[in-house]
């Protein structure tokens, strides 16, 4: 997922970072699809600054890729003294991120002005597991076929 648009990106991660270390928490509309169902683009999501100890496999975090970019992906793991980070539905897993990459937490997520808790609640751990072993992403395309998780049924080929 990525954050607002690519005009005011470019100052975006820093100005996270500075409000974070100040103990400030951000809401931000995301845009991006690659942490579907989830978090879908066009929902808020509230970014808080991340506590001792965190984040752990599970949590959903924000992180800048390179001066440019805000991500907000899913801990699947650890590494080699570094984190391991995927978008629910994406094809593989991010560059490895060292524990300072990471700008903050996100702690809450809405849709249409609804609280979402799917994803960051107990299920965040089973949720990286299967994220981590690409299940997620299989799952989402059931989803849509099938609508139970509010996707888009695939459009019919045509022949």
């Amino acid at each position: 997922m990525s954050g607002p648009s690519q005009q005011a990106s470019v100052v975006l991660p820093r100005l996270l970072r500075e409000l974070l270390q100040d103990g400030r928490t951000v809401r931000l509309e995301l845009t991006g699809h690659s942490m579907t169902p989830f978090i879908r683009s066009g929902d808020e999501v509230t970014i808080a600054p991340c506590p001792r100890g965190r984040p752990r496999p599970g949590d959903v975090v924000a992180y800048a890729a390179g001066v440019d970019r805000l991500v907000v992906h899913r801990i699947v793991g650890r590494a080699a003294g570094r984190l391991v980070a995927r978008g629910d539905v994406a094809p593989s897993t991010d560059p490895p991120l060292r524990p300072d990459d990471v700008l903050g937490l996100v702690t809450r997520v809405e849709r249409r002005g609804r609280s979402v808790r799917i994803g960051l609640g107990f299920e965040r751990r089973a949720l990286a597991w299967l994220s981590r072993l690409g299940l997620l992403r299989g799952l989402a395309r059931l989803s849509a076929f099938s609508g139970r998780l509010g996707g888009h049924p695939p459009t019919p080929a045509r022949f």
